[in-house]
């Protein structure tokens, strides 16, 4: 069950489980160990993975919809860039130009 909630959460972030685990420091002995033997992650690496996709434990143990995403950074990028990688500096400029343009579109809505 866990190993194939974080398949899922792995794809909806265009990246495999190895990449995501190696991303954290997870040996992929480890990752085949929860694969084979349909265990879970105990404890610090259980809530490290959890934190990488902004769900809670619960939803990584037991694939329920019942807790909220928290959409992170990563998430955002993704979606404005369709996976390509960019660096912070290019994500920050693009969120104050966003700021910018939403502070005018409010301006110019007072006007009229």
């Amino acid at each position: 069950m866990f190993y194939d909630v974080l398949e899922k959460l792995c794809k909806s972030k265009g990246k495999s489980v190895f990449a995501v685990t190696t991303e954290l420091d997870i040996t992929a002995s480890t990752v085949s160990y929860w694969k084979k033997k349909g265990t879970a992650p105990k404890g610090d690496t259980l809530a490290k993975i959890a934190s990488y996709f902004g769900v809670s434990t619960d939803y990584l143990l037991n694939g329920t919809d019942n807790t909220t995403k928290i959409i992170t950074d990563d998430d955002i990028k993704f979606a404005l860039f369709g996976g390509m990688n960019v660096s912070d500096k290019v994500y920050e400029d693009i969120k104050k130009m966003a700021i910018i343009m939403a502070e005018k579109e409010m301006r110019e809505n007072e006007k009229s």
